[in-house]
């Protein structure tokens, strides 16, 4: 059963279980970050290990953000907004009338949540058609989601660049144990949501360059003195980048299409290793090992 009331195209919840053994140990963890937020459902799955971890979700998806700020502000009034909307069945006029609010994105920040809940759970894989009569009973039960309401809590959502919230966990100088999970848009994937990064136009109509962020995320992975653990599909591209950090791999078959893709398990923990045991040279190779074990 899913933690999360929220469907998301791209969400890591049946992935989890490939890289868990990957992830730190959820008692070693105080803050889980996510860059390129999505779903946020690697940490919540995190949160339901140990309440204490705290979350910081970031996207620049405005209605996803603002989604999560009101379900976070008022749960009960979200989910039975949303109960409401589907009960009775919809037609077919009223469900292209709810549509088209969506898309015009112009009404106040608690009726857009519900609306984009509406068309997440209720729309389903066949997003934005109307619905088979199997998703004609998606009613959602509040007792279900315990975990996802205390995570709500610990929880901060921002709309930002990913560079700007890297910026500001790296730069903390706090002794929390960070752990930094970067999900971006792939190079080439079957997920046609990814619109959000990929199709920004600038002012003269350009479609702008979104690659530089592979190239960023290099430099994370040299300098970031936090744990990361970046997950991306497997290329030429993404083998040549992030060669010297792949530490597995996996098989990933997309539930719509039913293509086939594999995905690449990255993370940085032996360079930060690395970078301590270079400080032997201050003492004996004894003392490392008395600091480390």
């Amino acid at each position: 059963m899913s933690l999360s009331p929220l469907p998301y195209v791209g969400s890591k919840r049946t992935d989890i279980k490939f890289f868990e053994s990957k992830m730190p140990n959820p008692n070693d963890i105080d803050v889980s970050v996510e860059l390129f937020g999505g779903s946020g459902y690697v940490s919540l799955y995190l949160f339901s290990k140990n309440n204490k971890i705290k979350s910081i979700i970031n996207d620049i998806d405005e209605q996803l953000i603002n989604f999560f700020k009101e379900v976070k502000r008022d749960f009960n009034a979200v989910i039975d907004g949303y109960n409401t909307l589907i009960e009775p069945k919809p037609s077919k006029e009223d469900f292209e009338k709810l549509k088209d609010e969506y898309f015009k994105n112009e009404s106040n920040n608690l009726r857009r949540a519900i609306l984009y809940l509406f068309v997440n759970k209720y729309h389903g894989i066949r997003k934005y058609m109307y619905p088979l009569e199997s998703r004609h009973n998606c009613q959602i039960s509040k007792d279900k989601f315990k975990v996802f309401q205390e995570w709500l809590k610990n929880t901060e959502f921002t709309n930002e660049n990913y560079d700007t919230i890297y910026e500001i966990i790296n730069n903390n100088k706090s002794d929390k144990k960070f752990f930094i999970l970067i999900d971006p848009p792939y190079f080439d994937s079957f997920n046609k949501y990814y619109i959000s990064y990929t199709d920004k136009l600038t002012n003269d109509n350009i479609i702008k360059d979104t690659t530089g962020m592979f190239i960023d995320i290099i430099k994370y992975l040299k300098e970031c003195k936090k744990k990361m653990l970046l997950i991306i599909n497997k290329n030429g591209i993404t083998e040549y980048l992030y060669k010297d950090y792949i530490k597995g791999e996996y098989n990933k078959t997309y539930s719509l299409t039913k293509n086939k893709t594999i995905h690449l398990i990255i993370d940085n923990y032996n360079k930060l290793w690395n970078s301590y045991y270079d400080l032997s040279h201050v003492c004996c190779r004894r003392c490392v090992f008395v600091v480390f074990w």
